[in-house]
């Protein structure tokens, strides 16, 4: 009896997939048709194509967010992934993915981040993680914030990681040799320009920003108002068995 019971459960699932898969080729068709026109048009059709959530349909909207095409449109693409309530693992990827295409786009990296951030989902936080290091401050910066956004208590360790890695340079006096790898990053951002073990102002406040953001977003993760790394890392040892993503 449970046999059969199983193989009707999955013989349901199969077609539920099939109708699935043609409904996503459906949307997909129709997509292609109405992605020629107007910015606007195209903004619309991207509306539409996100209403079938799909890793078909995620994967598309990414190609589009990661592409060359005007700055709105990435933007509609952005924002349409961040309403994948169903597949946010496939969302959150593409999003992702598209982060260092979009670096020099304010625009469309403010809506990656807020789409990553909105769809909260745990597998965000390494793809984040990759960027905490990354030679632009803005995107740095950007990654830490959504990390805490997510919530997730996966990120709580690599946020706690930058404080251990920063706080000593955040801390030095200002024009003092600080030993701090880094990477060159933009001399227009806030960060200026970063160069190992230099004696940059650029590269200690590049160091205190950072700082100031991993302990915002582990105070939005865990709801404890902690900021020093060994504070942290206290808590965490104590706790790490038993915390669970705070409402």
């Amino acid at each position: 009896m449970m046999t059969c019971c199983l193989a009707l459960v999955l013989a349901v699932v199969a077609q539920d997939d099939k109708e699935a898969e043609k409904a996503a080729a459906d949307a997909l068709d129709l997509f292609q048709k109405a992605y020629k026109g107007t910015e606007e048009e195209r903004k619309t059709a991207i509306d539409e194509l996100a209403k079938t959530q799909h890793p078909k349909v995620a994967s598309k909207l990414g190609a589009i967010l990661a592409g060359v095409t005007p700055s709105p449109v990435r933007v509609a693409a952005a924002r349409a992934l961040g309403g994948f309530a169903e597949n946010k693992k496939q969302a959150t990827t593409a999003l992702s993915n598209a982060l260092p295409a979009n670096v020099k786009e304010p625009g469309v990296l403010s809506q990656i981040f807020e789409s990553i951030g909105k769809l909260q989902d745990p597998s965000a936080v390494p793809l984040l993680a990759r960027f905490y290091e990354d030679k632009e401050l803005t995107l740095a910066l950007n990654a830490v914030f959504t990390t805490g956004r997510v919530g997730s208590p996966s990120g709580i360790e690599p946020l706690i990681g930058i404080l251990t890695r920063y706080e000593k340079a955040a801390a030095k006096p200002a024009g003092a040799s600080i030993g701090v790898a880094a990477s060159g990053t933009n001399p227009n951002l806030p960060g200026g320009v970063v160069v190992s073990g230099s004696n940059s102002n650029a590269q200690r406040d590049r160091a205190i920003t950072l700082v100031s953001a991993a302990n915002q977003a582990l105070q939005d993760i865990t709801k404890e108002h902690l900021s020093t790394a060994d504070a942290w890392n206290a808590w965490w040892t104590k706790n790490k068995a038993t915390f669970k993503k705070q409402p």
